[in-house]
């Protein structure tokens, strides 16, 4: 991919059979990176198809059968150098009428199967003194949309989780960052083709440009190590928002221009290839685009 390397390094991707997870954890071995696929269903994550993967199934809410799992894989497999916390639930429905038990369970999922899974896996990476914690948040943990308040809750959570993971464990060689994706059309998740939109439509490039604009805020805002980009670079590589733009020269999207991950086809195309930000007036200093 040119971005990072990853070779040597195994990375757990949890919630990783479908989706945002899958594409994660694809980039990811496209990087290099041994991949240990994670999911409640065992026969599901046997039918994906990626070369190598190694399989854990476990459910991250269950905060016992993660340690013994996570442990286990340790001590017969080797060590977990990177941890995606991927895996997460959402439920919409209006505040007024939403169901306490939904709550709750996305409470869980959301918060609580992050934290059990970040500290299991956190206690084998301290011992080593070197490690990577990858928090999947949302663009809504610092937005408000309706019907989704509890989820912006729980990835507002993530958020501030992560900043205390930095607390406690970059004196141990530790590296928590989060990353905070836009909207993705998932398989189940009700979106349609149509809400996705077709290859090369504005619909479809304003979701790669906004991937891109995290991918950038993330860069600067450690950018002595560029692998904190890592994940969304690697969602972008992967194709996560599929279809993208087959032209060079796509109408939706500003010029290419150099420092971005590739993603999709790699003609050139902010929302295909390695381009996607411009530079602001009289200035060198790059703007994401959208």
């Amino acid at each position: 991919m040119g971005l990072f390397d990853l070779d040597g390094r195994r990375a757990l991707v949890t919630g990783s059979s479908q989706g945002i997870g899958l594409a994660l954890a694809r980039g990811l071995a496209d990087a290099g990176a041994a991949i240990v696929l994670n999911g409640r269903s065992a026969s599901k994550l046997e039918a994906v198809d990626l070369a190598g993967a190694d399989r854990l199934a476990f459910d991250v809410t269950d905060h016992a059968a993660v340690r013994a799992a996570i442990d286990g894989y340790e001590t017969e497999r080797g060590p977990i150098d990177i941890v995606v916390n991927n895996a997460g639930v959402q439920h919409r429905t209006p505040l007024e009428d939403f169901p306490p038990e939904d709550f709750e369970r996305l409470m869980r999922s959301n918060v609580s199967g992050l934290f059990n899974v970040a500290q299991a896996c956190a206690r084998h990476m301290i011992a080593r003194g070197s490690g990577k914690v990858v928090n999947i948040a949302s663009v809504n943990a610092l937005l408000a949309r309706a019907t989704i308040a509890p989820y912006t809750a729980t990835k507002g959570a993530v958020a501030n989780l992560t900043k205390g993971m930095a607390t406690d464990w970059a004196r141990h060689g530790l590296k928590p960052v989060p990353v905070a994706p836009s909207g993705a059309a998932i398989a189940g998740s009700g979106a349609t083709a149509a809400a996705r939109g077709s290859p090369g439509s504005a619909t479809r490039c304003k979701l790669r440009r906004r991937l891109r604009s995290a991918w950038l805020r993330h860069t600067r805002a450690m950018p002595g190590d560029a692998q904190i980009g890592a994940p969304t670079g690697a969602l972008l590589s992967a194709g996560a928002v599929s279809g993208s733009c087959d032209a060079r020269a796509c109408p939706h999207c500003p010029p290419r221009r150099a420092g971005w991950p590739r993603g999709g086809n790699g003609r050139g195309s902010a929302c295909g290839g390695a381009g996607g930000h411009g530079t602001s007036s009289g200035s060198r200093r790059p703007r994401p685009c959208g």
